[in-house]
């Protein structure tokens, strides 16, 4: 093994001598990439070699499933005893995406801090079931279910009643990322009569998301939150709920919070007919919520009877129709165009216009303003404009001003009703993003398809002005690979394409 290390160090230019002075001073990251040139055993192994390899990070899981499983097979041969591994602070344990969890072993035995992890992990239904029959085997079983050690938890699922399970018995844990809640089922692995409160206040990250499936309501995260109040220094809840959501409610769950840093979060929740979007604003207009403190809340509803609540700015990416019209935009405090108004993260633009009302530059420049994510892809239902030819015309004389949509970068037509869509609305929205490279048509019929063509052909004969506009463009999308046209079919609606778009490439 020694052979190999030195090898290894070698190849990436760091000399036997300088390594057993120095490497300890390396950042973990850097260790890792050093030692990620030895197989999984020997990266074990090379705590034991002594004042020659220091290093106190270890990923004992690598993201292969058939990796992770053999690594967790091989740790108690690996922890038999803990002479050897006096330099070992830490250990990071990664089962492929399910969970990462990092222990702190100063304070702790690595034996006791393994067996009792991983009884944890497995009482609470942490991993999948193979995984757990996997880890029973090797018969890692303590008298009591408490992690000491464990200071850091990212879980890929987790039920709410046993996040409830791991709070209580994770005494330790300073940060806890949950990437998806749910409420499951079958809580069978869980015994009720462990159902308590979290034993001690030391989380101060506390990340959750549950958008996969709706929760009827946010009290298992309300009872967390409440318990660590005291410590909590970074909130970031993203939930996705059945029933309505008060913002006095959500006051008395944040407030008390008196060390957060920082808090963001994002509800979604279906609102009854009756409820107004005014009433909805009002309840973040208290004094607690307009103090400067305190970030702006967004808040829009759409037709569908969903009400969305962002606080701003918002760094999420998700999946997430936004109102068209730029009334239905509601800000708790200031205007709509503060700078901190914005989403920093969404690239996937996606408007609905229930209504079918034509547009206007409003929202425009709402998106303008608010959606800063590079290379963002826009779909809107419904695409046309108010005054459609005069706005062309005034787009077209004042081209050379910058774009108003300067980070939209590929233009889908598809959730747009193609038969609607005229060659002037389409020459309109690539002359506010000029920055368009592609063009997605796919869905659309084949007679919307060869009419829509037809209307740009006779539109650029008009206006050469327009030549450059579609030029502009690198990639149009016309059909599926799927799609059952006849291949003849669909070479002559692509030819019919090239000859108005000269430079892109055409999907079919």
């Amino acid at each position: 093994m020694a052979l190999n290390m030195r090898s290894s160090l070698r190849s990436l230019g760091i000399e036997e001598n300088y390594q057993i002075n120095s490497l300890e001073l390396l950042p973990n990251e850097l260790l890792f990439m050093i030692i990620s040139y030895l197989n999984s055993i020997d990266v074990v192994q090379a705590f034991c070699v002594p004042k020659r390899f220091w290093i106190n990070l270890i990923k004992l899981l690598r993201v292969l499933s058939k990796l992770s499983i053999l690594m967790w097979k091989l740790l108690p041969q690996f922890f038999l005893s803990t002479d050897s591994y006096v330099n070992l602070h830490s250990i990071i344990l990664r089962c492929s995406n399910f969970a990462t969890i990092d222990l702190n072993v100063d304070r702790d035995s690595i034996q006791h801090a393994l067996h009792s992890c991983l009884d944890v992990l497995c009482t609470f239904a942490i991993f999948f079931p193979t995984m757990k029959m996997i880890i029973r085997n090797i018969k890692f079983t303590l008298n009591r279910f408490v992690s000491s050690a464990m200071n850091r938890l990212c879980v890929e699922s987790c039920s709410e009643k046993a996040l409830l399970l791991l709070c209580a018995f994770t005494p330790n844990l300073m940060y806890l990322k949950v990437r998806q809640l749910v409420s499951a089922d079958d809580d069978s692995d869980c015994d009720p009569m462990l159902m308590s409160t979290p034993s001690s206040s030391t989380l101060k990250q506390l990340h959750i998301t549950a958008t996969t499936k709706r929760l009827n309501d946010i009290q298992t995260i309300e009872r967390i939150i409440n318990h660590y109040q005291d410590s909590l220094e970074y909130l970031t809840p993203e939930i996705s709920l059945n029933k309505s959501l008060d913002g006095y409610y959500l006051q008395g769950i944040f407030e008390p919070c008196q060390h957060l840093k920082q808090f963001s979060f994002a509800f979604n929740y279906w609102h009854d007919e009756t409820e107004e979007i005014s009433n909805i604003l009002h309840q973040f207009q208290s004094n607690w919520w307009l103090d400067a403190l305190r970030p702006p809340i967004l808040i829009f509803c759409d037709n569908h009877r969903e009400t969305s609540i962002f606080s701003m700015p918002c760094h999420l990416d998700d999946y997430i129709w936004f109102p068209s019209d730029p009334q239905d935009w509601l800000l708790n405090k200031g205007h709509i165009s503060l700078f901190d108004v914005c989403f920093t993260k969404q690239k996937y633009l996606r408007f609905i216009n229930h209504n079918r009302q034509p547009l206007t530059l409003d929202l425009v420049n709402i998106i303008g303003h608010i959606f800063r994510a590079s290379q963002q892809e826009l779909s809107i239902l419904h695409c046309s404009f108010v005054s459609s030819n005069l706005l062309l015309e005034q787009l077209i004389i004042e081209r050379s001003k910058d774009p108003m949509l300067p980070l939209v970068s590929v233009l889908d037509l598809n959730t747009c009703n193609l038969d609607q869509l005229d060659a002037k609305t389409l020459i309109t929205w690539l002359l506010l993003a000029s920055n368009v490279k592609m063009i997605n048509i796919c869905q659309g019929n084949i007679s919307a398809k060869i009419r829509l063509i037809n209307q740009l052909k006779s539109l650029l004969k008009e206006d050469k002005r327009l030549k450059s506009v579609t030029d502009a463009i690198e990639e149009i999308r016309v059909f599926y690979m799927f799609d059952s046209l006849n291949y003849a079919t669909k070479q002559h609606i692509c030819q019919m394409y090239s000859d108005v778009f000269r430079k892109p490439v055409i999907r079919r």
